[in-house]
């Protein structure tokens, strides 16, 4: 099974740099579509926003594709609608083809994003879960990298450039994904044990794979229906959802779509930001290089907590700075920095776990579906009104709701998440037992 471990790991790094190119791509060229036809900044920030606008549109859709057809199914169909969003926003020739085709890459992007988080949190052995993820993060912030890259150098050429790469990048994951098999999990469920046990034996050794099976078969745990509002899940599916709304204000994807134009505004001239915005990227790739030697090291909810306690402290230097009305450059991108790196190390993997592994199998499609429709219904909002917001009340006062927003992010991991390091994701009564 090596030849379908390392397709595995392939589609890995393909799904995670295709979904991270996706987010920053628009930074880079938002200025140049603002000026090719003309739009207000209004039309700008709902381009910026219209992605997440997306996501919350699939996410409505998302449990029963996933149950309905499978992981594997479901991610190809939301690879065929994110191709058909990125095709007319290189085929425009007026501002509503970009916004279709936003809005179409939002639907495709947030089905793709999280149902291969789901993939791959059912298909990995417990020991590597945490490792596969964090690569995945690494492909998401490596693809972040890669558009603000092929941003700067085709600024001055043509931007569509960009998008014509994401397109090609889609095709491969599309054709990646059509020689895995389906998630084990799901095919058991099916009836269908034997795929199932061929489908572990990508991550699992043959006793490893043979025990999985025996036990879902034994005790049955795959094959019972459950409702995500039942009273045992209710308070995690809570706070799964706080954690996602959370998640959206520490202003992480709006700050990575308009990292551009927010250090342009700090007074630099527009090669030095987007230079200035690959940086950003190259240290989420850094600090995401950090988070994967340690994930498996630490207990999941502490790093967590710890690093949004971080992102606060980050948030509150760039408030100060904008408060003080000295509006340095260089504070603005040292504390942009040390909230990307924190970031990077905690949240921006461990944030992919949290979906998957603090719900069991029967409703984790249902409770990813929920708590991803309100983080896309977040993202939405503050990804289309952050510049409005920011000419409006000030970037101090952003940063400042920011860095509070920050602090409870930090705080409910470390007071109410239990540590899933290497644990048994199907145990869920164990465990919240004592949490």
């Amino acid at each position: 099974m090596k030849k379908s471990y390392y397709l595995f790991i392939l589609f890995i790094v393909i799904g995670g740099i295709a979904c991270g190119y996706n987010i920053s791509a628009i930074s880079s060229t938002l200025p140049k579509i603002k000026t090719q036809f003309s739009a207000p900044n209004s039309i700008i920030s709902l381009i910026a926003g219209l992605v997440f606008a997306g996501t919350a549109i699939s996410k409505l859709s998302m449990s029963i594709l996933n149950d309905t057809f499978g992981r594997r199914k479901t991610l190809i169909i939301a690879g065929t609608i994110f191709c058909s969003g990125t095709l007319s926003i290189i085929i425009a020739n007026s501002i509503n083809y970009i916004i279709i085709g936003r809005l179409l890459q939002g639907i495709g992007g947030g089905l793709l994003m999280f149902t291969i988080s789901l993939y791959i949190i059912e298909m990995a052995n417990d020991k590597h879960r945490g490792k596969l993820t964090a690569l995945y993060q690494l492909s998401f912030t490596i693809g972040l990298l890669l558009a603000n890259l092929v941003g700067m150098f085709i600024f001055d050429i043509n931007w569509k450039i960009s998008f014509i790469l994401l397109f090609i990048l889609t095709l491969i994951f599309i054709s990646v994904i059509y020689y895995l098999p389906c998630s084990p999990r799901w095919l058991f469920r099916q009836g269908e044990h034997q795929l199932a046990y061929k489908a572990l034996l990508i991550d699992h050794s043959e006793e490893e794979s043979k025990t999985i099976t025996t036990s879902w078969n034994d005790t049955n745990s795959l094959n019972f229906s459950a409702n995500i509002f039942q009273a045992k899940y209710l308070k995690v599916l809570l706070l799964i959802i706080l954690i996602t709304l959370l998640n959206q204000f520490t202003g992480i994807n709006a700050i990575l779509q308009t990292s551009t134009t927010l250090i342009t505004q700090a007074g630099l001239a527009k090669h030095a930001a987007l230079l200035g915005s690959v940086g950003i990227t190259a240290i989420n790739v850094l600090g995401t290089i950090i988070g994967i030697n340690i994930v498996e090291r630490f207990p999941r909810n502490l790093l967590f907590g710890y690093c949004g306690i971080s992102i606060s402290l980050a948030h509150f230097i760039v408030a100060i700075n904008f408060f003080s009305g000295y509006n340095s450059p260089i504070i603005l991108l040292s504390g942009l920095m040390l909230f990307i790196i924190a970031f990077a190390i905690g949240p921006g993997i461990i944030i992919w776990l949290v979906f998957s592994e603090y719900l069991p199998l029967p409703v984790r499609s249902q409770g990813i579906a929920i708590a991803g429709f309100f983080n896309a219904v977040a993202g939405f909002f503050i990804s289309s009104s952050f510049i409005q917001i920011s000419t409006r009340y000030g970037m101090g006062w952003v940063f400042l709701t920011c860095a509070i927003c920050s602090l409870f992010y930090g705080l409910i991991p470390i007071f109410y998440l239990p540590n899933t390091t290497g644990k048994d994701i199907e145990k869920f009564d164990e465990l919240f037992k004592k949490s």
